[in-house]
């Protein structure tokens, strides 16, 4: 094999290659993140249409979302919020997060629907 017609590395060829080469991968590495995180969300929404109809279809209510607390943490929420408790103590005495607790503080009546419909 003959490496007469070889030219050496030009050092000044090479980094606008190489920057190329990281502009072109980060812009197709961008878009595949976007595309499968789409996906995702895409394949998510279908599966929850569906269980959704088959809740319809079978007959029963589709109940939402279940609570992510109990009927006796719901209470000891209630009963602190109205003792003006904060809301971070709240949540370290529940075991609950400061999200859940804002939730409940928000909507109260809609939180005890829901711990009602799951039967709790």
């Amino acid at each position: 094999m003959k490496l007469d017609n070889i030219k050496p590395c030009e050092p000044a060829a090479f980094a606008t290659d190489l920057a190329m080469y990281c502009l072109l991968a980060d812009e197709y590495g961008a878009r595949f993140i976007a595309a499968t995180a789409e996906a995702q969300a895409e394949a998510t929404k279908a599966a929850r249409r569906v269980g959704i109809e088959h809740a319809k279809a079978s007959g029963e209510r589709y109940k939402g979302r279940k609570p992510s607390f109990t009927r006796e943490q719901f209470e000891t929420v209630r009963d602190m919020l109205g003792l003006d408790e904060g809301v971070s103590i709240i949540a370290k005495a529940t075991g609950l997060s400061r999200q859940t607790i804002y939730r409940i503080k928000d909507d109260a009546a809609g939180s005890e629907a829901a711990l009602l419909s799951w039967g709790r």
